[in-house]
């Protein structure tokens, strides 16, 4: 009887083990870690967003989906996308317990098309701002807008700020 609990405290063990690799260790090597973003800060991105409602949003990284149910409730067609497994899990029940209408793609940020999208939110590494400037710029309709977290991108310069939350709009010829 021992052996047999020992058994399975080990299967059990060994599943913690891959749970957390997968889940913790292997996203921060492949994508950003996951960083949650505070309520202040989501409730401002969302005001200083100005959504409109129709308006389509994603959010790149969407972590554990507190932005895509705000701008989902601001009446926004909110989606995420988030390359970790157990966020995005973790997310989608967050967003049907909170009754949001936002959706969650389990997919990496750099093989979704962001045309369509009115407004963008990222909590992106200096790296990815760069790699994702001129993408987001060209995705975007005219007036459309990309809310930052913290990092600025390296030549589109943003129209609000306030603390730490950069506004950048659309503008015919910013980037040229």
């Amino acid at each position: 009887m021992l052996q047999l609990i020992a058994i399975g405290i080990n299967i059990i063990l060994i599943f913690a083990l891959i749970f957390v690799i997968y889940s913790y260790l292997l996203p921060p090597l492949i994508g950003a870690p996951f960083v949650p973003t505070g309520s202040e800060r989501v409730t401002a991105m969302v005001r200083l967003a100005n959504v409109r409602p129709g308006e389509r949003s994603m959010d790149i990284g969407s972590g554990d989906g507190r932005i895509v149910s705000a701008f989902a409730k601001a009446g926004a067609l909110a989606e995420g996308c988030e390359i970790n497994p157990m966020l995005v899990l973790q997310s989608r029940l967050s967003l049907k317990r909170a009754g949001a209408r936002g959706r969650i793609h389990w997919k990496s940020f750099r093989s979704t098309d962001f045309k369509g999208f009115d407004i963008i939110t990222i909590y992106g590494l200096p790296g990815i701002m760069q790699s994702l400037e001129r993408e987001l710029y060209d995705a975007l309709p005219e007036q459309g807008r990309v809310i930052s977290h913290k990092f600025q991108f390296p030549n589109w310069k943003p129209e609000t700020r306030e603390g730490d939350i950069l506004v950048y709009l659309k503008k015919p010829g910013v980037l040229g």
